[in-house]
């Protein structure tokens, strides 16, 4: 429980839970009169972090797949297996000049990386 630095102040507690489906869904706040009152005010549902955001917004796309005949008639209960064979996003790392006679190091590199970018000692 967290502590309260002075009474009759206000403290923040922050925390976070996720809902698999839409709910109308009001958290448990569970106390005991004598030792604290609290009130949920101005609650809102945010992603965790700015950079989760901005994955889900801009590096993830919803796709809708489709699957027909020879003559265009969509088929129903299809099974679709769909892999990505290349990354459209650049995400990468400096390099150590090490790199280059270090193959466990190069394998460990490509298999994370699709970009990279040269230390110093290399420029």
């Amino acid at each position: 429980m967290p502590s309260i630095n002075r009474p009759g102040c206000w403290s923040f507690i922050k925390g976070g839970f996720t809902l698999n489906l839409p709910s109308d869904f009001s958290p448990p706040l569970n106390n005991t009169p004598q030792e604290v009152n609290i009130a949920a005010a101005s609650t809102s549902l945010q992603p965790f972090s700015d950079q989760q955001y901005i994955i889900n917004t801009q590096r993830k796309r919803a796709v809708a797949v489709h699957v027909s005949n020879v003559q265009g008639e969509r088929l129903q209960g299809a099974t679709v297996t769909i892999k990505q064979l290349s990354k459209d996003f650049p995400f990468g790392s400096a390099i150590a000049k090490t790199i280059l006679v270090n193959l466990p190091y190069q394998n460990w590199f490509v298999k994370r990386f699709n970009a990279e970018v040269f230390e110093d000692e290399l420029k």
